[in-house]
């Protein structure tokens, strides 16, 4: 591989994070294999097209082709077929008649000097298709076999960090669409990879985790500020049945004058719901509970959806803040055990068995609808 080869691969994977440096190797392209103009651009099922990186595209033909050709392009049908890793020339459409009579040829490919195309594919999911095309000049038709060479080298290293990219994406789209989700739920959310790394936290977990009120990050690994606490985090975070974390609640001190926060430690599953186990790798969930917390709204959409009484009600918000059933009980003005009857209840109403399932429940069924 020669230097320049070298070079412009390595251009190409800076457009995994850089998607401005598909234009330059894009131009790098066009330059080496006499072409007159190029675009990287992908197309969906729907015929509706984008351009990820042009060289040497006159910006009035590029709008005239959205506006008027995307749809009616005669070379449309075969970059639909086009497969990955396929090279071809446009030459069985561009040299017959009927194309050259055509407006797409007269009024918008032959006053740019576009008189046969090269086409590469790239990328084929049920989204649609990514294509490079090299447009070539009336005194260049043919490429040579140095350039279709030089644009089989690049196909292979385009294609994976296309596909690489596209990967890249969805990941970050994935953890903005969650952030949305609960920016105004109330609490602060931090999820958890198998070895107690941070993979996302929402605003007020990450405000936390700043001003190292209570939780703060070691080597990237979630941790509280007491030691004591740390030991029951462990427990909560270490694998139990099936291999999930175990789950519970813990309190974690913030300082002297300031209430504790109500750590709820949550596995997540096959069945994590709210979108919360696509993220990443993570497998539990720490939600975040202040005590001055109002749930009142959120408790209400989940007591008419499993048809809570307003005594169960109560008590499930007193469990989601953090208490356990005697101050619960103390807290309600009620005897122990009617506060463990209503639990009970709870728990066959909502069909779950443990309070951390209950827990679980509550935070995925009440979190703000994400947007698509």
């Amino acid at each position: 591989m020669s230097v320049y080869e070298d070079s412009m691969i390595s251009a190409i994977y800076d457009g995994m994070t850089d998607v401005a440096a598909w234009n330059g190797v894009t131009r790098r392209l066009v330059e080496a294999t006499g072409s007159v103009a190029g675009g990287l651009y992908f197309r969906s099922p729907s015929g509706t097209a984008y351009v990820a990186a042009v060289h040497n595209v006159d910006p009035h033909y590029d709008s005239l082709y959205f506006t008027r050709y995307a749809r009616t392009c005669p070379l449309a049908r075969a970059a639909a077929a086009h497969m990955p890793g396929q090279v071809r020339t446009g030459a069985f459409i561009t040299r017959t008649a009927a194309y050259q009579a055509s407006a797409y040829f007269n009024e918008w490919a032959k006053p740019q000097d576009w008189h046969d195309v090269v086409a590469v594919g790239l990328s084929r999911t049920e989204d649609g298709i990514g294509l490079l095309n090299l447009w070539r000049p009336r005194c260049a038709l043919e490429p040579t076999a140095a350039d279709i060479g030089l644009i089989r080298e690049a196909t292979p290293h385009l294609a994976r960090a296309l596909k690489i990219r596209a990967l890249l994406e969805r990941e970050r789209g994935l953890h903005e669409s969650l952030s949305q989700a609960v920016h105004r739920a109330g609490f602060g959310l931090a999820l958890l990879d198998a070895g107690r790394k941070l993979v996302f936290a929402n605003p007020c977990a990450e405000r936390i985790l700043r001003e190292e009120a209570g939780l703060k990050l070691v080597s990237g690994r979630l941790r509280v500020c007491s030691d004591a606490e740390n030991t029951r985090l462990d427990l909560a975070l270490d694998e139990g049945e099936g291999g999930l974390a175990r789950g519970g609640m813990l309190r974690i001190s913030r300082g002297e004058g300031i209430g504790p926060l109500v750590g709820h430690v949550v596995p997540l599953g096959a069945t994590g719901g709210a979108g919360l186990h696509e993220v990443g790798r993570a497998v539990a969930a720490i939600f975040l509970i202040e005590p001055d917390a109002d749930f009142a709204d959120r408790g209400e959409v989940f007591a008419r959806r499993y048809g809570l009484t307003r005594g169960e009600q109560r008590m499930l918000l007193e469990i989601i803040r953090g208490d356990g059933v005697p101050a619960a009980a103390e807290a309600l003005g009620v005897k122990e055990v009617t506060a463990r009857v209503h639990l009970t209840r709870i728990f066959l109403k909502t069909e779950t068995q443990r309070q951390t399932e209950l827990v679980r429940l509550f935070f995925q069924t009440t979190l703000p609808p994400r947007r698509a």
